[in-house]
């Protein structure tokens, strides 16, 4: 088992390596900016976009992607974005991405090893 990182270099290189690790392992554990803007995602608003006051970091889980953003599923609740999910807008996640988590060879573990 293999624990690996991806971290922002600011440019469309790392969209696309978020766009390759979705691909090969299904979901990714993203760390990012967040800004007050996301406190007030609902189910009628659940894009995130650029901008906003930075008020810390937090974890996400990326679990998809289309030419609109990165798809992500928040741990707030069911009551955030659409059913604690959203779209994170590309120029958005550039902004506040800030590093990606991701274990190779999954399938390898064994029990033993926990």
């Amino acid at each position: 088992m293999r624990l690996g990182f991806l971290f922002n270099d600011g440019t469309t290189r790392t969209i696309e390596a978020i766009k390759f690790l979705l691909h090969k392992y299904d979901f990714v554990q993203i760390g990012c900016n967040v800004t007050d803007s996301w406190y007030w995602k609902n189910n009628n608003d659940y894009t995130i976009v650029p901008g906003g006051k930075q008020i810390g970091g937090h974890a996400i889980l990326a679990c998809g992607w289309s030419i609109d953003g990165l798809y992500i599923q928040n741990s707030w609740g069911k009551e955030w974005g659409a059913k604690s999910f959203a779209i994170i807008r590309w120029d958005a996640f550039l902004e506040q991405f800030l590093y990606a988590c991701y274990i190779d060879n999954l399938y390898e573990l064994k029990i033993e090893q926990i």
